[in-house]
C-alpha cells in the first residue's frame, strides 16, 4: 500500500499525460512510479467524473493530449477548484474520505 505522502503532485501527474514529457525516477524506482501513476490517473478520473461526469474526464483527457495545461480546462469547470492548488487539495481531502 502506497504511503500517502508519496502521492504524485496533480502537476506531474497531469503533464505526464502531454506528448514528450519525460519519466522521472521517483525514490521508489521506475516501475513503482508507473504503477503509482496508473492509480492515480484512475482515481483522478474518478474525482473528476463523481463531479461533472464522464464527458469532464473525456474533455480533460482531449485537452492533455492536444499538448494543452489542465488549468484553462479548470478554469472553465464550474464544479472544479480553478487553481492547481486548489484542485490539489480538494482531490487529497476526496482520496482521504474514500480511505475511510
Amino acid at each position: 500500500q502506497e504511503d500517502r505522502g508519496a502521492l504524485i503532485p496533480l502537476t506531474e501527474l497531469l503533464a505526464r499525460s502531454r506528448p514528450a514529457v519525460q519519466d522521472t525516477i521517483t525514490p521508489h524506482g521506475k516501475r513503482d512510479h508507473e504503477q503509482l501513476l496508473r492509480n492515480e490517473a484512475v482515481t483522478f478520473g474518478l474525482f473528476l467524473a463523481e463531479r461533472g461526469g464522464s464527458r469532464m474526464v473525456g474533455e480533460l483527457g482531449d485537452a492533455l493530449l492536444a499538448g494543452k495545461p489542465p488549468e484553462p480546462f479548470f478554469a472553465q469547470e464550474k464544479r472544479l477548484p480553478h487553481s492547481m492548488d486548489e484542485m490539489e487539495r480538494v482531490w487529497r481531502d476526496w482520496l482521504k474520505e474514500r480511505s475511510r
